[in-house]
């Protein structure tokens, strides 16, 4: 699933929300922290009428992979990575 799509473009609403730091402590892992903060930020996109939302982490994280895909979100957008000089693996 995802948003809309024709001919391999990405088709949205108007806003998109983008969250981009979700951290919970290691000692925290595990203890609904990072579900209950989640849900709040959710909440306060919805407050302002954002249907749509991304996150990004980072691709060998599959511990945040998997909290993402049970909180509902579906990869969709693939970033590719660079830096002058070589990439970063």
């Amino acid at each position: 699933m995802g948003p809309r799509r024709s001919n391999d473009t990405w088709q949205s609403g108007q806003e998109i929300a983008e969250l981009q730091t979700l951290v919970v402590t290691e000692s925290d892992r595990g203890s609904d922290v990072g579900i209950g903060l989640l849900r709040f930020a959710m909440k306060e996109i919805a407050n302002h009428d954002i249907a749509e939302t991304i996150v990004a982490s980072v691709a060998s994280n599959q511990v945040a992979t998997r909290f993402y895909e049970r909180a509902g979100f579906t990869p969709y957008l693939v970033y590719f990575y660079s830096r002058r000089g070589g990439s970063q693996s």
